[in-house]
């Protein structure tokens, strides 16, 4: 069915078809290879390279393994007891195995993250409470780098090309497995500017005296 789908939901079939719940026949899926499969996701795939996913992202996957029931039943007359289904899915998002993607109420006005800017700021100047983290630098850099959060913690100074304008990040999110999927994304001069000021010994030092690596 990949030609009545996109791209996005057609990729992350192509990744179901990997796991054992595809092995199933269609009419004979019950509630507990759902169950099972929510499982192991939850658990990651480490001979696939797959990692644990979030809640939301396994509602997502039975949601498209859903589709492609439905799709079964509707356009190939397969009997598929879709009830049966909904109702697992239902007792699954009870147990809080599987969610909703949260929603953003709103994104930040230049305001708040000018106020946001002044506050961390300031805590960083007066070192209040021992603050070791430069908040009002990397929220900057999380901005302008246009890195998820995940990715912000897996970048590492020896793969950043300044030269280059380059910072290789690791294992970005991907429906096919994140894990290998490294890429490089450039980096601008916005960028480069909070990097300068992350880089600089007095909040480098501040920095590591929590503990972490150099790099």
């Amino acid at each position: 069915v990949g030609s009545e789908y996109g791209r996005t939901k057609r990729y992350a079939l192509l990744l179901i078809k990997k796991l054992p719940i595809a092995r199933n026949i269609i009419t004979k899926i019950h509630s507990t290879h759902l169950a099972e499969h929510v499982a192991l996701r939850r658990k990651g795939v480490p001979n696939l390279g797959l990692e644990p996913i979030a809640t939301s992202t396994q509602q997502h996957e039975l949601l498209h393994i859903r589709g492609v029931l439905s799709h079964a039943s509707v356009m190939w007359g397969v009997e598929i007891d879709l009830s049966n289904f909904d109702k697992a899915t239902a007792q699954l998002r009870k147990t809080r195995q599987i969610s909703s993607s949260k929603v953003r109420d709103r994104l930040p006005t230049n305001e708040d993250l000018v106020t946001l800017t002044k506050f961390f700021a300031e805590r960083w100047k007066l070192n209040k409470y021992g603050t070791k983290y430069p908040m009002h630098l990397i929220i900057w850099f999380a901005i302008f780098s246009c890195r998820r959060e995940a990715e912000l913690t897996r970048l590492w100074l020896q793969d950043y090309d300044s030269y280059h304008s380059a910072w290789k990040v690791y294992d970005l999110k991907n429906p096919n497995g994140s894990k290998g999927n490294h890429k490089s994304f450039e980096v601008l001069e916005p960028c480069k500017r909070i990097i300068e000021l992350l880089l600089d010994n007095e909040v480098r030092s501040r920095m590591l005296q929590l503990g972490y690596d150099k790099q």
